[in-house]
């Protein structure tokens, strides 16, 4: 489309200044880091650069779905890139999978996240019943001098 930027950046160490934006959108992202250090420093680059008072939309993989069954919270499910409608399948196709990395979060990871941080839990809402979408609102904090 005419007029559209786009950036391809990694998460934890995105290219843009301190509180340069009034929103930021996450969508299945922070879900691909292996390790909860590094979901939290995701989710803490997207505060830095996220002006006080604005809001982060954050979407995860729910553990619990109703068409899907997972063994364990970090799973490796088998992706393709989608192909072309003029494109004809074959069978080398299939080496083009890849295993990229997921963690399914459950209301248990999902607490043990929020307490992982240093934000006040009451800027945080859950907007789905899987909580599988979150939105916070950045706030000031208030230091006391001595």
């Amino acid at each position: 489309e005419k007029g559209a930027e786009v950036a391809i950046c990694d998460n934890l160490e995105l290219p843009f200044r301190d509180e340069s934006f009034d929103a930021v959108l996450s969508l299945a992202v922070v879900h691909h880091f292996a390790t909860t250090e590094r979901r939290v420093g995701a989710i803490r680059e997207l505060a830095r650069i996220l002006r006080i008072g604005g809001r982060v939309i954050i979407t995860v993989w729910a553990m619990e779905q109703r068409h899907r069954r997972f063994e364990s919270q970090d799973v490796l499910i088998p992706w393709q890139p989608p192909r072309s409608k003029n494109a004809a399948a074959s069978d080398e196709d299939d080496d083009d999978d890849f295993l990229p990395p997921y963690h399914a979060y459950t209301e248990d990871s999902t607490n043990s996240s929020r307490s992982a941080g240093d934000g006040d839990s009451s800027s945080l809402s859950s907007s789905s019943p899987g909580e599988t979408c979150y939105s916070f609102v950045r706030r000031a904090i208030q230091v006391k001098l001595q």
